[in-house]
C-alpha cells in the first residue's frame, strides 16, 4: 500500500513537472519567435497595429527586454565607404576631380526586407552621416533615446523593423497622420508598402532634423538632368566650405538612392556617384574594388527619368515652435526647377 502512494504521488510529481515544463518551452517559444521579424507573435501584433513605444512599455512582462530592443538593432556593411569612393577615384587616370559628401556608411537591402526596404536602408545611410558629425550625432543621439528608450550609433543603427514602427510613432504624433489613414485602407501592414518622401520627411522629422528638397521636372524644364547634374556639382563642390555636406538622397519614379558624390573627367563630363541599397558594394574594399566603383559610376540616372527629387539634410529643429509649425506644412523648403 505505501508503495502504491509513492508511485501515486511520483506520478503527481511527474505530472506536474510535465505541465511546469510546457509552460515555460510555450513561453520561451513565444519569446524567441518575437526576435524573427517574418513571423506574428503577440508582441509583433503590437507592433504592426501600434506604435514601437506602446511594445517597448510591455517589454517586462512579455520578453527579455533588452534582447529584444538589441535585435532591432544593426552594423553597417561597409563602414565610411565614401572614403573607398575617394581613394580609388582619386587614383584613376580618366578623373580630373572628385567631390564627396562628408563620411556616410553602407547598408544594403535583405532578404526579409522583401521588396520595400530600399527606402529604409537610404534612410540609414543618411542617419550614419549624420551620425559622423558632432552637431547631428549628439542631437540624434539624444532624440532617440527620448523616443524609444535605446541608444543608436554608427554600429547600432535602427533596423527596417525599427524604422517603420518610428513611422507608425511619427503618425501617432500627428505627423502627416493622413498617411496612417491612406495606407491602411489599403494593408494591414502600411508600413511595407514602401515608403515615400512624405514618409522620410515624416521619420526625419520626428528627430527634429530639416530636410529640404529640389525638383528637377521635365515639364519645367527639358534639360532637367543636366541641370540636376550640375547642382549636384555645385553641392558637393561645397564652395562656402560647409562643416557638414550631407549625402543626398535622390528619388525617381518608385525608386530611392544616395549620391555621395561626383567625379569631373578629364573631357568635363560630370558623373554622379551613387550608392543603390540593392547592390552589393563590399568588393570595394578589396585588391577589386574598382569593379565596384565601376557599378557605382554606371548610373541609371543615365535613363530619361522625368522627373527627380533631390533631399538633404538642412539642420536641426532647435525650438517647439519651428517644430510644431513644420507638423502643420508639407514638403518644407522645397525647390522646383
Amino acid at each position: 500500500m505505501l508503495s502504491f502512494i509513492k508511485k501515486k504521488r511520483y506520478f503527481k510529481m511527474n505530472f506536474s513537472s510535465i505541465i511546469i515544463f510546457l509552460i515555460f518551452a510555450i513561453y520561451g517559444s513565444l519569446c524567441t519567435n518575437l526576435l524573427n521579424e517574418n513571423e506574428t507573435t503577440p508582441c509583433q501584433e503590437e507592433f504592426d497595429n501600434d506604435s514601437v513605444l506602446q511594445v517597448e512599455g510591455n517589454q517586462g512582462t512579455n520578453c527579455e527586454e533588452q534582447k529584444f530592443r538589441e535585435s532591432l538593432l544593426e552594423p553597417p556593411i561597409i563602414e565610411n565607404i565614401t572614403e573607398y569612393i575617394r581613394s580609388l577615384s582619386e587614383n584613376s587616370p580618366e578623373v580630373s576631380n572628385v567631390y564627396l559628401s562628408s563620411p556616410m556608411d553602407n547598408y544594403m537591402i535583405a532578404d526579409k526586407d522583401g521588396n520595400y526596404g530600399s527606402g529604409y536602408r537610404c534612410i540609414q545611410m543618411l542617419l550614419s552621416s549624420a551620425l559622423l558629425n558632432e552637431d547631428y550625432k549628439n542631437h540624434l543621439v539624444n532624440m532617440w533615446k527620448n523616443l524609444h528608450s535605446t541608444t543608436i550609433s554608427r554600429s547600432k543603427m535602427p533596423n527596417v523593423l525599427f524604422l517603420e514602427n518610428h513611422l507608425e510613432e511619427c503618425w501617432n504624433k500627428d505627423i502627416q497622420k493622413w498617411r496612417k489613414r491612406e495606407l491602411y485602407s489599403k494593408s494591414k501592414y502600411p508600413t511595407r508598402l514602401g515608403i515615400t518622401i512624405c514618409d522620410i520627411d515624416s521619420i526625419l522629422l520626428l528627430l527634429r532634423i530639416k530636410l529640404g528638397y529640389t525638383i528637377f521636372d521635365r515639364k519645367n524644364n527639358q534639360n532637367h538632368i543636366q541641370d540636376m547634374f550640375k547642382w549636384l556639382h555645385d553641392y558637393f563642390r561645397n564652395e562656402h566650405n560647409k562643416k557638414y555636406v550631407s549625402p543626398v538622397m535622390l528619388q525617381y519614379q518608385n525608386y530611392i538612392v544616395m549620391v555621395v558624390g561626383v567625379e569631373i573627367r578629364k573631357n568635363t563630363q560630370i558623373v554622379p556617384l551613387i550608392v543603390c541599397p540593392s547592390q552589393d558594394y563590399t568588393e570595394i574594399t578589396t585588391e577589386h574594388g574598382i569593379n565596384a566603383l565601376n557599378i557605382i559610376r554606371s548610373s541609371e540616372l543615365t535613363l530619361n527619368h522625368s522627373s527627380f527629387t533631390v533631399i538633404t539634410i538642412n539642420g536641426i529643429i532647435t525650438t517647439d515652435a519651428e517644430y510644431d509649425a513644420m507638423k502643420c506644412s508639407k514638403f518644407r523648403n522645397q525647390n522646383v526647377l
